[in-house]
Formats: structure tokens, sequence, C-alpha cells
């Protein structure tokens, strides 16, 4: 009997740590996690890591999923230089050279722009969480973190992240195409790499 009460203890005592350590951090996704993890172990001079310190073989499992945006000062736009193959498949399309704004949709474009344009001038992490929508009506969930990069230009500036769409809905997308990135946007989080963060 005393040791079916342990066993229940225990049981209950990691249930509540896992749900208390869900609530605490600011993502959802384990994946997300592994690159914010990955993202911190970059060497920098100052806050901030090279574009060029970047090394696919310390983030191989993340590959598929990567996303890489430059500011363009021109237009306030994003344009998209790199884009996973995990993204690709999901989205339906190659949107490498795309300006991300353009993927978004209207009501939502001012408010991200001014959440990337502030990741990059504190500089900070920045995750936000939603839903994409499709063509074909269906919505899937997925989070986006973001972390600014110095680029080997001082005049551009990076972003070089990560999207992980929810693990019970990235399967069999058939013909399915992106209509929108961020239909809908359930949180937002910005992460301290030193220099504090949005008020």
């Amino acid at each position: 009997m005393e040791k079916s009460n342990n066993n229940n203890i225990e049981r209950l005592y990691t249930a509540i740590f896992k749900r208390r350590q869900g609530q605490s951090r600011p993502f959802q996704f384990d994946m997300t996690g592994e690159y914010i993890n990955y993202w911190f172990s970059l060497p920098k001079k100052g806050l901030t890591p090279q574009k060029s310190s970047i090394d696919p073989r310390g983030m191989i499992r993340m590959l598929p999923g990567a996303i890489m945006l430059e500011k363009d000062p021109a237009s306030g736009g994003y344009r998209i230089r790199l884009f996973g193959t995990g993204n690709v498949t999901r989205w339906g399309f190659e949107a490498t050279n795309a300006d991300y704004m353009d993927l978004l949709p209207p009501q939502h474009r001012n408010a991200i722009s001014k959440k990337f344009a502030q990741s990059i001038e504190y500089p900070c992490g920045l995750i936000l969480s939603g839903d994409e929508l499709y063509t074909s009506g269906r919505i899937i969930r997925n989070e986006m973190a973001l972390f600014p990069m110095l680029a080997d230009d001082p005049g551009k500036a990076i972003l070089f992240g990560l999207i992980t769409a929810a693990p019970d809905q990235h399967n069999e997308y058939a013909n399915d195409v992106l209509a929108s990135v961020f239909y809908t946007i359930s949180a937002t989080h910005y992460v301290n790499i030193g220099a504090g963060v949005p008020g």
C-alpha cells in the first residue's frame, strides 16, 4: 500500500512539474527551445552573433524549419534569404526571396513589422505563436522564434530563426498551399539576450 501511495505521489509530482515548466517557458514546442539554446551557444562579440558563425552541423535536426529574414531598408519589408525544406513542404512552395510581409494578412502586417524591428533594435529574441491558413481552409498551429544576427554588410539587419509546426498537424500536406502566415496570433514573447525587452 505504501509503495502504491509513493508511486501516485511521484506521478502527481511529475505531472505538476511538467505543467509548471510548460507555463514558465515562453514557447510551446521543444524544438523551439532547442533552437534558442543553439542561438545562445553561438560565439558573440557583444550581444549578437555574426551570420557567419552559424554552423549547420550544430543544428541538423532543426534545418528543415530554418528561416532567415533580411530587412529591406528601402521597402521596410523582410526578404526571406533562407527557407528550410520542411517549411517548403508544408507551405507548398519555395519562398526564398519572397517578402515575408506579403505572406501576412493585412491586419497583422504593421504589428509584426514593428515586432521584427524591435527585435533588431533592442536587440532581443522574438517568439510568435499562431495559425497558418491554407487554401483548403485548413489551419496549422505553429510558432516562430527569431533572433538577431550581425550581417557581413553592416547596413543589413538579419533575423534568423525556426518555424515549428504542431507535431500532430504537419503530416500529409497533399496539394495544400499556404494562403497566409499568422492568420491568427495567439501569443508573442520577447527573449532577453542582455539588452532588455520592449515594454
